[in-house]
């Protein structure tokens, strides 16, 4: 449905996002309402690309001021349609596009768009960059991040800064402010670094939350095994019909202070003191 070879039209059909952001070289679902229809219909019938940008408007229209002011240039690999209306569409994110304004607002929205291309670069920062990030990622992965196998083998044959940036971003539980900011970032090393950024801060949370779960861990098997233990001599005391002469007489300590009817501060030292003869 999509040629690199043509270019990309001045004007894009627009499907708005909500709290949802497509970047490039990524495979997403649209869920399209009956009422949405034509856009997707019109995409079909002139084998158009398709326009993908997040809305952040609070109510229900998402009009064009809403928008971001980048998006993604998407083409439709599949469309299955449901029996009660609507459909399913998967779009592959393509290249980032710029909105400069709205050309048709009924029955769908339309805008004139240009298509920002991404140079490759290499150098020592970038190369080191990408070498870091997918240390990174191993380690998120060691301490139980999941991440699906396909993504690591994408990783290990990415080299370019750009869209190792875009491939990270969708799989850290990043704020939908914080990836259109990222979608919005053009330089790809810059890009990179602003993700780095975030993956050192969810390796260094993933890191402190295995240290918690491992004192934790160690707490609660000192504990029971002390349980088990006292349950187990408990179990032999009452087998051999005898009680451990040390435990009777702190027993017998316990029963006198009992009843001995002494003022509450005296009690609280005598029940301290047999605490620590305990």
């Amino acid at each position: 449905m999509f040629d690199r070879g043509r270019p990309t039209p001045s004007v894009l059909p627009i499907y708005p996002l909500r709290d949802q952001v497509l970047f490039p070289h990524m495979i997403f679902p649209l869920f399209v309402q009956p009422e949405e229809m034509a856009l997707i219909e019109e995409v079909q019938a002139h084998d158009q690309q398709l326009g993908l940008v997040t809305c952040f408007d609070p109510g229900a229209s998402c009009r064009f001021e809403f928008l971001g002011r980048i998006g993604t240039l998407a083409r439709v690999n599949q469309i299955l349609r449901f029996p009660e209306g609507g459909c399913k569409v998967m779009v592959e994110g393509v290249q980032r596009i710029r909105l400069f304004g709205p050309t048709q607002v009924t029955p769908f929205l339309k805008a004139r768009t240009e298509v920002l291309e991404e140079k490759s670069i290499h150098s020592l920062v970038a190369d080191a960059l990408v070498q870091s990030v997918n240390s990174l990622l191993k380690i998120a992965l060691a301490y139980g991040r999941p991440l699906p196998g396909d993504v690591l083998k994408m990783v290990d044959q990415i080299e370019e800064p750009g869209q190792l940036a875009d491939l990270v971003t969708v799989y850290l539980t990043l704020d939908v402010k914080v990836q259109q900011h990222l979608l919005e970032a053009l330089d790809p090393v810059e890009r990179l670094k602003e993700v780095y950024l975030h993956l050192t801060n969810e390796v260094q949370k993933l890191q402190v939350r295995g240290e918690i779960q491992t004192e934790v861990a160690k707490r609660l098997g000192k504990t029971q095994k002390e349980y088990l233990l006292r349950e187990q001599m408990r179990q032999i005391q009452e087998e051999l019909g005898n009680e451990d002469p040390r435990q009777a007489e702190l027993n017998e300590f316990r029963k006198r202070i009992a009843a001995s009817q002494m003022p509450e501060k005296v009690l609280e030292v005598a029940e301290k003191e047999l605490g620590r003869l305990e």
